[in-house]
C-alpha cells in the first residue's frame, strides 16, 4: 500500500503565476508549522506500519500545479493508494471549530473516505466531526488537488487554528490527529473491519444443534428453556443462524437472567427500542417469543437488509445495533458475540456436529472484505486484464451487492484469466460463465458489460444459492458446475479458490491489523 501525505499550503499566494509563502490568516497556532508536525506523525505511523508512505516535496517554490503532476508522476509509475492533502482552517470568528474531509464534487469515493476520517479524527482527538463536504459546496468551485489528481485523494482540515479548544489540540496532539485519520483509512480500506478473529453471518443454515441450543438456556436456567422448541422454529422461520439469535439473547440479558426486574419483565429479546412502554424504557412484549418475533423482524428489517453494503454479519450489525453514540463499546460487544459463538459451535462440532471446513470462504461479504482495493487492482493489471482501469468500480460492485470482492475475482480468474482467455466466450462479458437466457456465446448468458456480467453474478450469488442454503465457496461450486470443475473435479475447484484467495486475505488481515 502506497500513500502520500502532502502538508498544508493554504497559507500560500499567487504572485506572479507562482504560489509563495505568507503568514496567512492569524491564529492561536501557526496552521502551516502544525500542518507540517502532523504530517510528519502520520508518515512515521504509516512506515512504522510496513506502509509505503511519503510526503510531497518540501520544496515551497513549487505551485500547487507542480505538486499535483509529481503525484500524478508517481502515481503513473508505482500506482499510489491515496494522497491526503493535511490542512488547518481559520476563520474571523473564533467560535468556528471542527474537523471536515473535502472531496472533489462527483467523486464518491473521496466522499466515502471522507465521511470516515473525519468521524475517525473527531473521535480521536474530541474535535467536532463536520464531515465530507464537497468542495463545490464549499467554495464554489473546485480543489484542484482533488480534482487533477489521479489517484484518491483527500483534503483533511484538522481543526481550526483561530478557535483555542481546536488550536490546543492541534498544537498538543498530534500523534492522536494521525492516529484517528490512520484509523479512517483503515476502516475505508477495509471497509468495516471486524474487531473479533472471524465475523459470522446473520442468515444461514444452524451451525449448532438443537439440543446444542437448548442446553445453553437449560445450563444457564434460561426462562425460555421451556419455549425452546417454539424459539428455535421462529429463528429457523426467519431464516436466520440460531447460534447468532442466542448471542445476541446472551449479550443484552444473559439469556433472560440479568438485568433489571423492570427489563426482564419487558420480554425484550435483544433489548429493541420502540415504544418504550416497557420497564427501562424499551418495547415490552407478552412472551419472550413474542419478543424473538420482533427481533428477528428488526434485522430483517429494510433498514438492515437494504443498506448498501446489507448489514448482515456480527461485525456490521453492531455499530448500528448498538452503537457508541448510545453509550455502547462497539468493539467489545461485537467481541463478546464472538465468543459466545465460537464457543458453541466448538462444543457442537465437538458432540458431532460438522466442523468448518479450514478456509472454506463464504461467498457473503462479511466484516471486512477477504482482499484490499489495491491488490484487487493489482491482481487486474497482473493479468492484463481490460478491467483494470475499472477495478475500484468493480470492487465496489461486489461489496454493493453482499459478495466478497475476494471471491469474485478468484472465480474470474479461473473462468476467464480476468477477461483474457476463453476465446470467443469472452464476448459475453459474462463474469463467471454463469447460464441464463442463453442468448450468448455458447449458451451462456451476455451482458452489455462485464460490470453488468458481475452485477448479475453477485446478485445470483446473494439469492438463488443463498436459497439453497449454498453460502460457501465448497457449497455452490458442486451446485454451480464450472466447466473446469467438470473437467477436473469439484474439490480441485475449490482448492484453486482457496488457493488464490488465502494470500489476498492474509494480506488483507496484516492491513486491517496495522490500520488500527
Amino acid at each position: 500500500m502506497r500513500i502520500v501525505v502532502n502538508p498544508a499550503h493554504w497559507n500560500k499566494r499567487l504572485v506572479e503565476g507562482r504560489e509563495v509563502v505568507e503568514s496567512g490568516p492569524s491564529g492561536l497556532v501557526s496552521a502551516k508549522e502544525r500542518c507540517l508536525v502532523i504530517a510528519n506523525n502520520l508518515v512515521a505511523k504509516l512506515q512504522a506500519r510496513g506502509i509505503d508512505a511519503r510526503l510531497t516535496p518540501a520544496d515551497n517554490s513549487l505551485t500547487l500545479d507542480a505538486i499535483i503532476a509529481w503525484a500524478n508522476d508517481l502515481h503513473g509509475s508505482m500506482a499510489v493508494d491515496l494522497l491526503i492533502s493535511i490542512h488547518c482552517d481559520a476563520m474571523d470568528n473564533p467560535a468556528a471549530n471542527g474537523c471536515a474531509a473535502y472531496f472533489g464534487e462527483g467523486h464518491s469515493e473521496q466522499a466515502a473516505i471522507g465521511n470516515l476520517i473525519s468521524a475517525e479524527l473527531a473521535r480521536a482527538t474530541g474535535l467536532r466531526n463536520k464531515g465530507a463536504i464537497s468542495d463545490r459546496l464549499a467554495y464554489g468551485g473546485r480543489l484542484a488537488i482533488l480534482q487533477e489528481t489521479r489517484m484518491l485523494a483527500i483534503l483533511l482540515e484538522c481543526g481550526f487554528v483561530t478557535n483555542a479548544a481546536d488550536a490546543a489540540i492541534i498544537r498538543d496532539h498530534p500523534e492522536q490527529i494521525a492516529d484517528g485519520i490512520i484509523s479512517g483509512v483503515g476502516r475505508y480500506f477495509m471497509r468495516g473491519p471486524c474487531a473479533a478473529p472471524a465475523d459470522y453471518p446473520l442468515l444461514g443454515p444452524p451451525s449448532i444443534s438443537f439440543a446444542q441450543f437448548q442446553r445453553v438456556l437449560s445450563e444457564h436456567n434460561s426462562p425460555v428453556t421451556p419455549a425452546a422448541q417454539e424459539c428455535w422454529e421462529v429463528i429457523s422461520a426467519a431464516g436466520i443462524d440460531p447460534t447468532v439469535a442466542l448471542a445476541f439473547f446472551g449479550k443484552e440479558s444473559t439469556l433472560g437472567t440479568q438485568g433489571r426486574p423492570e427489563t426482564l419483565a419487558n420480554h425484550n429479546w435483544g433489548n429493541l427500542r420502540g415504544d418504550r412502554s416497557g420497564g427501562g424504557g424499551f418495547q415490552r412484549f407478552a412472551s419472550w417469543q413474542d419478543g424473538l418475533r420482533a427481533w428477528c423482524q428488526h434485522l430483517l428489517s429494510p433498514t438492515y437488509t437494504q443498506a448498501t453494503p446489507p448489514l448482515d454479519t456480527i461485525c456490521k450489525i453492531v455499530p448500528l445495533y448498538a452503537p457508541s453514540s448510545d453509550g455502547n463499546d462497539e468493539n467489545q460487544y461485537i467481541l463478546d458475540l464472538y465468543g459466545m459463538i465460537s464457543k458453541w459451535r466448538q462444543q457442537s462440532e465437538a458432540g458431532g456436529g460438522s466442523p468448518t471446513l479450514l478456509r472454506d470462504y463464504p461467498v457473503a461479504f462479511q466484516g471486512r472484505p477477504c482482499i484490499t482495493r489495491s491488490r484487487f487492482q493489482s491482481v487486474l493489471q497482473a493479468q492484463g486484464s481490460p478491467l483494470a482501469d475499472a477495478a475500484f468500480d468493480l470492487y465496489n460492485a461486489c461489496v454493493q451487492n453482499g459478495v466478497d470482492p475476494a471471491v469474485a475475482l478468484a472465480f474470474f480468474m479461473l473462468e476467464s484469466n480476468c477477461g483474457t482467455a476463453g476465446g470467443d466466450l469472452l464476448q459475453n462479458q459474462n463474469w463467471g460463465n454463469v447460464r441464463g437466457d442463453g442468448g450468448g456465446v455458447r449458451g451462456l448468458q451476455q451482458f452489455a458489460s462485464w460490470q453488468a456480467g458481475l452485477v448479475y453474478w453477485c446478485n445470483r450469488l446473494r439469492t438463488v444459492y443463498a436459497a439453497l442454503g449454498k453460502l460457501t465457496i465448497s457449497q455452490v461450486v458442486p451446485t454451480y458446475r464450472p466447466y473446469k470443475a467438470q473437467v477436473n473435479g469439484d474439490p480441485w475447484y475449490i482448492q484453486q479458490l482457496q488457493t488464490l484467495i488465502a494470500p489476498w486475505d492474509a494480506e488483507a488481515a496484516q492491513m486491517m491489523a496495522v490500520l488500527q
